[in-house]
């Protein structure tokens, strides 16, 4: 649970507060028992309800195992773009350590093509582990080969090459972490920051790494806050899967705790925007969430 403190970022006395601007990750994989087909349609569903309600951003992750529904979230997250009216899509994360650059600008510059309303490239510095992660062993990148091919593919999104046009549409880049140097990455290299408090509860360490991305980056950047919300399903079986590592629970509560815990994180944090991963297996519980947290959240600062 996200401890009740009020120190950050204040208003000024008698300032109304404003509401979060909030994103969706929808995270595919939490209805367990199902076909992977009918994780993306539920999902699918989802995603199209949180940008019926106003969510700001819709990002999908990238998880490979047999059971997985998302292994390859830019392809997905373009379908997704051609059908949202408002919301940006992107991908949270894309994980170029098992990825090929120049295949990887390809399929981003597919992807904001296909989205009109604007597209995310989030890059996380992480690895695809677990059973069968070894038929990646000949893609898998050390350190400093995985900071060779984020050079690469940002100089191909950026000039091209004889082989690929540059990207000369608008999109977003974020570089998405936990405390492990990401912030410094993302400053340096001019992308928008993710913080994945799913992945590393602790508020101070995300304090420091926005210390760190705003000291690199003081006049421009935009910061968010990913964190996860269980609410409405509260079985046990849910809550034993989604506190799976690596993934935490932030909050598990009703909607108006979790919408209470959303709030307090922005405010504490001083993030732009705050990203909600909502882990109900239920897929009606989900969508429920999903549209009730957003007002809920709409309502605590109207």
């Amino acid at each position: 649970m996200i401890p009740d403190r009020t120190d950050g970022p204040t208003r000024q006395a008698g300032e109304h507060p404003l509401p979060p601007r909030l994103g969706l990750i929808e995270y595919f994989d939490f209805a367990p028992d199902r076909s992977r087909q009918e994780k993306q349609q539920y999902a699918t569903e989802a995603a199209l309800l949180a940008d019926e309600v106003g969510y700001s951003r819709i990002w999908l992750p990238e998880h490979h195992g047999p059971a997985s529904a998302c292994a390859n979230p830019l392809l997905l997250a373009a379908m997704l773009g051609t059908h949202v009216r408002r919301a940006r899509v992107g991908s949270a994360v894309t994980l170029l350590r098992v990825r090929d650059p120049y295949l990887t600008a390809v399929e981003v510059g597919d992807a904001v093509g296909l989205s009109p309303n604007g597209f995310d490239l989030g890059i996380g510095r992480g690895d695809f582990g677990g059973p069968g992660s070894e038929i990646l062993d000949h893609l898998r990148k050390s350190d400093r080969q995985f900071t060779a091919a984020l050079d690469q593919l940002l100089e191909l999104l950026d000039t091209g090459s004889p082989a690929i046009a540059p990207l000369d549409l608008p999109h977003e880049r974020w570089m998405h972490g936990a405390g492990g140097g990401s912030a410094e990455v993302a400053g340096k290299l001019g992308l928008n920051y993710s913080h994945g408090l799913f992945l590393n509860p602790n508020l101070d360490a995300c304090l420091q790494q926005f210390e760190t991305y705003r000291s690199l980056r003081p006049d421009s950047g935009t910061t968010a806050v990913a964190m996860t919300v269980l609410t409405s399903d509260r079985s046990a079986a849910t809550i034993t899967d989604a506190h799976r590592r690596p993934v935490v629970v932030n909050c598990a509560g009703s909607v108006e705790e979790c919408a209470q815990a959303v709030v307090r994180v922005q405010r504490m944090t001083g993030a732009d925007e705050v990203v909600i991963a909502e882990v109900s297996q239920d897929p009606v519980a989900h969508s429920r969430a999903v549209k009730d947290i957003y007002e809920a959240v709409a309502g605590l600062c109207g």
